[in-house]
């Protein structure tokens, strides 16, 4: 017998390897943080690991999105489409994915089939438009003005809106406006708008076509229908539906409404689900702004996570949107824009368009002014600012909507950023700092909180300052605070384990579900032992005002967990070199870990908690005068 019979080969160990990594991340995401069974997180992380290994085998053909196997989300939606039965889930999921190779569903989203698309756009007989109460996009869906004579273009358009009504669901999860966590059946989902009015046999697509859009959606869409509304059905339709229910599952068929109330009654049963304002006449709403394909259709901005209602926003909120402007004018329009893209992401942003009309207004005057500002020059490092919605909305806010003011601020801010040279931290370093940072046990990234934020930990101690100075002090202090700013964003998830985990922050599109960009702080006093154990009273302040002026609005929260005596004494001292605001974002907790635990469960995450209170329980065991962080917490 060979002696190394039993070693993996290194394709094996890479296997392992890469599986391993799939399921580190997976854990580390909100979504199976907040999964209440542990029976359906052991059914995630399986399914995952069933796909993960089948897409990296060389004798499988299977090569499936990493969004299959590395997104919570993707791998419920799966197990619960097939009743959690994980070998059932990983099936569907081949079958899904060849589907999507075969159909060419990256060409549809991409713009491959757009002659196509517009045809059986033009037409008017499907869009996404709206939401309803619960966050939800609507599709709406009008038979009469079906008139397409080919097979293939209905499915192909059918898949296009559904891939529009997705990425508005990404960006209402991102926003914070979706009903309901991972855990809520009918959250995450599309909801849609039947309206037969006007329609007959003629109108009536062909079965097979029928039957093909309806297993499309079953098959390779799993749980993505929340609810549906039908309004003016015909007589034919019972019996049309008898058939194509057959083709259906049960669960499907209940999430089907009829709606047979009419006028007033109407507009009172669809006011339980919708804003009417927002809701077309034929369902009792009062959104009279007809469809127009051109807006829907029109590439600049990226129309991927916007409904036509925002579209007529972005589109003029005057003139164009209420006329309804045909394509020439509206192509006019983009072309004149064109040159303006970046100003134009900020206009569709929907942090932007979910503020009120005058503060949405100021955003994007104070955008124009940037609009011919190139985001990093020789004077300044914009980038990230100049171009973000997000950091825009903070700054006008402190500065109280004044928009010089908040113009002159940003400008500062950006030579600031250049000077101190951030960018080259953004370009590589990083991750390498973040892990030398987190290897000391001073201060890192945690974890998040409940609402999904990042919790930047300090722990003070004789290794805090030791060998370190006023500068060297800072330039940790501000990198932390920027690590933690790119969590709050999205841009990057904190973990030093994944060398690709920071993504340039000049991305428009945020992933992650943070809108606020803020993050809270955790200062853990319990291996302070005195004053020789902090920074200096000017390197504070320093960091005070760095924050203060080039970090507005990014702290939710701070806690102090038993801080001693006489550091209470200098922080009531606290409003000489910090806000009022920033003042009463501290707050200020004492007792036994079992105290603290009761106190922090209600604001952070289970295993961030978990961690903080082991740090501690630590400190408490280390030996008098320990210097070392590492070498008594075991932190490498």
């Amino acid at each position: 017998m060979s002696q190394n019979q039993d070693v993996p080969s290194s394709t094996e160990a890479a296997a392992a390897a890469a599986a391993a990594d799939v399921l580190a991340e997976i854990r580390r995401q909100r979504d199976f943080r907040q999964l209440t069974s542990e029976s359906e997180k052991s059914a995630v992380l399986e399914l995952a690991t069933v796909l993960q290994r089948d897409s990296t085998e060389s004798t499988s053909s299977f090569s499936a999105p990493v969004a299959f196997f590395q997104d919570t989300s993707s791998l419920v939606r799966f197990l619960r489409a097939r009743q959690w039965d994980v070998h059932k889930a990983a099936a569907m999921a081949h079958a899904s994915a060849e589907w999507q190779e075969s159909f060419d569903l990256r060409g549809v989203r991409e713009g491959a089939y757009r002659e196509q698309i517009a045809s059986e756009n033009a037409m008017g007989k499907l869009y996404v438009r709206g939401f309803d109460k619960r966050g939800r996009p609507a599709i709406y869906m009008k038979p009469r003005n079906e008139s397409s004579t080919s097979e293939v273009g209905p499915v192909r358009h059918l898949a296009y809106c559904m891939e529009r009504a997705i990425a508005c669901l990404d960006r209402q999860l991102e926003r914070g406006n979706l009903a309901g966590d991972i855990n809520d059946v009918l959250s995450r989902k599309v909801v849609l708008l039947i309206d037969f009015s006007g329609c007959g046999l003629s109108n009536m697509p062909p079965l097979s076509v029928a039957k093909e859009c309806i297993l499309m959606l079953q098959d390779h869409f799993p749980e993505r229908l929340g609810q549906a509304f039908i309004v003016d059905a015909p007589w034919v339709l019972s019996a049309f539906f008898n058939v194509v229910s057959a083709f259906v599952d049960p669960v499907t068929i209940e999430k089907f409404q009829f709606v047979t109330e009419t006028g007033e009654e109407r507009s009172q049963r669809m006011a339980k689900y919708f804003d009417l304002d927002t809701l077309e006449p034929e369902f009792g709403g009062n959104a009279t702004v007809p469809f127009n394909s051109a807006i829907f259709l029109a590439e600049s901005p990226d129309p991927f996570g916007m409904e036509f209602s925002q579209q007529l926003q972005l589109h003029g909120e005057g003139p164009l949107a209420a006329s309804a402007a045909p394509a020439a004018e509206v192509s006019k329009i983009q072309e004149v824009e064109q040159d303006k893209a970046s100003t134009w992401s900020i206009f569709s942003d929907p942090r932007v368009l979910a503020l009120p009309p005058e503060a949405r207004a100021k955003v994007r005057s104070l955008a124009k002014r940037f609009s011919h500002t190139a985001a990093s020059s020789d004077d300044y490092d914009g980038l990230g600012f100049f171009d973000d919605a997000g950091v825009l909305i903070r700054y006008l806010r402190t500065a109280e909507d004044n928009a010089d003011e908040a113009e002159r601020r940003l400008r500062a801010t950006a030579k600031w950023r250049k000077s101190f040279g951030l960018q080259a931290w953004h370009q590589g370093g990083m991750d390498e700092a973040s892990a030398h940072c987190r290897g000391q046990g001073l201060m890192y990234i945690e974890g998040f909180d409940l609402k999904g934020r990042p919790v930047l930990h300090v722990r003070p101690c004789a290794a805090f300052t030791a060998g370190r100075g006023h500068h060297h002090f800072v330039e940790q202090a501000i990198f932390n605070i920027e690590a933690a700013a790119a969590a709050a964003d999205g841009l990057w998830n904190g973990c030093p384990a994944e060398p690709t985990a920071f993504r340039s922050i000049s991305r428009l599109k945020r992933d992650g579900s943070i809108n606020d960009g803020a993050f809270t702080v955790v200062v853990d006093f319990s291996q302070y032992r005195g004053s020789r154990q902090r920074p200096s009273i000017g390197t504070l302040r320093e960091i005070a005002r760095l924050f203060q002026e080039h970090y507005p609005e990014r702290l939710h929260c701070a806690y102090f967990l038993n801080p001693p005596a006489h550091l209470l004494t200098l922080w009531s001292l606290a409003a000489l070199i910090v806000t009022q605001d920033t003042i009463s974002k501290v707050k200020i907790l004492k007792g036994s870990r079992a105290s603290l635990r009761q106190a922090l469960e209600p604001e952070l995450d289970e295993k961030c908690l978990d961690d903080i209170l082991l740090r501690m329980k630590e400190a408490e065991h280390r030996p008098a005068g320990c210097a070392s962080c590492a070498s008594c917490c075991g932190r490498t």
